[in-house]
């Protein structure tokens, strides 16, 4: 499996790293740990993680909830790889990566 992550979800997983650490020294570190631990477990087992409530009709998104970090990561299968769509907060902007599904 080819783990492949959208331009702007790479700059969403660093901006909230460095949110993070901003509010407490190393937790930004502990961030990025479990966003790796997540795309280890995804690459595992694609299916592991339930579909996205918000997806849009006809798609198979999923997403993985990060539940110390209040984010959950978007993503897709197709084929031989698996794609970060985006990482997105649990309740801010409902669909707001839907517009990277074109791309």
């Amino acid at each position: 499996m080819n783990l492949l992550i959208h331009p702007e979800a790479d700059q969403e997983v660093d901006a909230a790293a460095i949110w993070y650490d901003g509010r407490t020294s190393g937790l930004g570190s502990e961030f990025l740990a479990a966003v790796d631990a997540v795309y280890d477990r995804m690459i595992a087992e694609p299916a592991f993680f339930p579909p996205a409530e918000d997806t849009p009709a006809g798609r198979e998104i999923r997403a993985a909830i990060l539940h110390r970090f209040s984010y959950r990561v978007v993503y897709l299968v197709r084929g031989d790889d698996l794609i970060i769509v985006a990482l997105a907060h649990v309740r801010r902007r409902p669909g707001y990566w839907h517009r990277r599904l074109t791309t």
